[in-house]
């Protein structure tokens, strides 16, 4: 197994399996140093992103960089090629209250309007899609929902608001749903993924067919830390207003043409459900750890880290 790694990342994580796996320097922005990472290489597993860096950052790293290691695994005759996108690629603003998001669900049709990873992962996930018919090289792409788990955020909703901790405000009353995914559920798909012939070209939802409202997570999560939380439901027209007038007053004073926070508010507060039927149709793949083992095995692990 070879990782490939930025030479200015911290390698602490990886420290108890250094013997178990070859450590090999590169960049998704040098495209020259990608050649040893994928050269004599069965399966590709990419998962790579820049998360935190703006835009061109992004573009170079995320995009261009995903277009440029596909080139070069197919150039070194890698036979299996699995990369991660994001269920973020999804256009939930122009979806009806009630919408099942599966693979044929609509893609976002403005991604310049999204945060960086966001649009990242739509261009990203543009050039894996012009792979997926290729002769020579078997590429799925994997679309999980929120991955959480040691080492990973808590990935509170941005319809919950906190306060003080006791407190959480619910924009949209907090029972849409939350689309989890724990990382070990993640890994397990990525290796059937890529040891299934029949995942070939094709594109799967990877995330919990247990369906945990905004309410019950942040509940659940608070709870395994030891407190207990109010959550108060908000609907969501107030909201819906605030923005309508908000955009309307950046776009004639001319300070943000593109101004969008309505649409903003209804992609992440229109209830939709999540399916990962079609993995678990052809693969057989099943979701393994509950929402409560899991947050308790995430927060063990990070105090023993701590």
């Amino acid at each position: 197994m070879r990782v490939l790694v930025r030479p200015s990342s911290d390698l602490n994580a990886l420290r108890g399996v250094t013997d178990r796996v070859e450590i090999c320097p590169g960049d998704l922005k040098a495209a020259d140093s990608l050649d040893a990472g994928v050269k004599g290489i069965e399966t590709v597993f990419h998962l790579g992103a820049a998360t935190r860096e703006g835009w061109q950052q992004a573009e170079q790293a995320s995009v261009l960089g995903t277009g440029c290691l596909l080139k070069k695994a197919r150039n070194h005759g890698v036979q299996r090629f699995v990369y991660v996108s994001s269920m973020a690629v999804y256009d939930y603003g122009r979806m009806p209250p009630g919408a099942v998001v599966d693979e044929n669900a609509p893609l976002e049709f403005h991604p310049h309007l999204r945060n960086t990873y966001a649009r990242s992962k739509c261009e990203a996930e543009a050039f894996a899609r012009s792979y997926l018919h290729a002769s020579n090289m078997a590429v799925t792409i994997v679309r999980p929902g929120a991955v959480y788990g040691p080492g990973g955020p808590a990935h509170i909703p941005p319809t919950i608001r906190m306060i003080g901790g006791k407190v959480a405000l619910a924009i949209g009353g907090g029972q849409r749903q939350v689309p989890l995914l724990y990382v070990e559920d993640l890994i397990d798909a990525l290796l059937q993924v890529a040891s299934a012939p029949i995942a070939a070209g094709k594109i799967y939802n990877v995330v919990s067919d247990t369906p945990v409202s905004e309410a019950d997570y942040v509940s659940a999560y608070s709870e395994a830390r030891g407190r207990q939380i109010l959550v108060i439901p908000l609907p969501r027209w107030p909201f819906f207003l605030l923005a309508h007038i908000f955009d309307f007053l950046q776009r004639i004073t001319r300070q943000n043409q593109q101004s969008d926070v309505f649409r903003s508010l209804r992609r992440i507060t229109t209830p939709v459900v999540f399916s990962a039927a079609a993995i678990q149709k052809e693969l057989g793949w099943r979701v393994s750890t509950g929402v409560g083992d899991a947050i308790q095995t995430t927060l063990e692990k990070r105090n023993a880290a701590a």
